[in-house]
């Protein structure tokens, strides 16, 4: 269970596979094993590494206020103990936000950009999360969770399933209210949108056809030069989580075009 320790936070990690490195930015109020399906599949050709966000999983929340800078030199860190120089870094949901950020501040590390939701700018629902969260887990959790996922996913057997798995992690690992409410606000705190037509690397937005982050997604697309844009019918924010075989294939077709899947796949 490998960690480190960063500005008094202990940051948690897995890594799994051999091969170039795919860095993975969870979303909100998930933690690392949101990419369950992800991890399983693309170990076979990549050293994949998921992080859990401050506050999620079992990453720690210092209680002082931190923003999307602080997340993703907290990614930084992760891959240099990694001895890690170079990553395909996918994001969903704030993890989108802060993997775009990569791409902006550290184009050099970033082989590729793979944003899942792609919103850009602080969200309306944000204020709203904070507080839910700040008068307890229990509180706002399950209904954060089948916000992000759409209905007929939270209301079939394996979304009731998978969502309970979650609630019950957070549970066992004390996640606090607390904690994921600074991580929401660290989420609120950038708006992307007049830096991303400097973006280098590639590009691929995914979005589900009722995430509410589509506009969002849409919009960063139109900012940025060369952008590819995928919609996966009938899912929600967490598409990855809802179809993971469509999610796959359009991230392995978008690594296969840019020549970023190794030899032999």
């Amino acid at each position: 269970m490998p960690t480190i320790q960063r500005n008094d936070a202990s940051i948690y990690y897995e890594t799994s596979g051999t091969g170039p490195a795919l860095l993975m930015l969870h979303a909100l109020p998930f933690d690392h094993t949101l990419y369950r399906y992800q991890i399983a599949h693309f170990s076979t050709w990549f050293k994949v590494i998921a992080m859990d966000l401050r506050g999620f999983g079992r990453s720690s929340s210092p209680p002082v206020k931190y923003g999307l800078n602080d997340i993703c030199d907290d990614a930084l860190a992760v891959c240099r103990a990694e001895n890690v120089d170079q990553a395909i870094v996918l994001g969903t949901s704030i993890g989108s936000k802060a993997v775009m950020l990569l791409g902006l501040d550290h184009p050099d590390f970033c082989r590729a950009v793979i944003a899942v939701g792609a919103g850009n700018k602080p969200s309306a629902h944000h204020p709203s999360h904070i507080e839910g969260y700040m008068i307890g887990r229990d509180h706002f959790h399950p209904t954060h969770l089948r916000n992000v996922v759409s209905k007929a996913f939270a209301d079939s057997p394996l979304g009731a399933h998978l969502l309970g798995t979650m609630l019950e992690r957070a549970r066992v690992l004390g996640m606090t209210g607390e904690g994921m409410a600074r991580t929401v606000a660290a989420a609120h705190d950038r708006d992307l949108r007049p830096r991303l037509p400097d973006l280098k690397p590639p590009l691929l937005v995914l979005n589900g056809e009722f995430d509410n982050s589509l506009s969002g997604g849409t919009e960063t697309v139109s900012l940025v030069p060369g952008a590819r844009h995928r919609i996966l019918k009938g899912s929600g924010h967490a598409c990855c989580l809802e179809d993971p075989q469509t999610f796959d294939a359009h991230v392995l077709e978008f690594l296969n075009d840019n020549g970023l899947l190794p030899a032999g796949r």
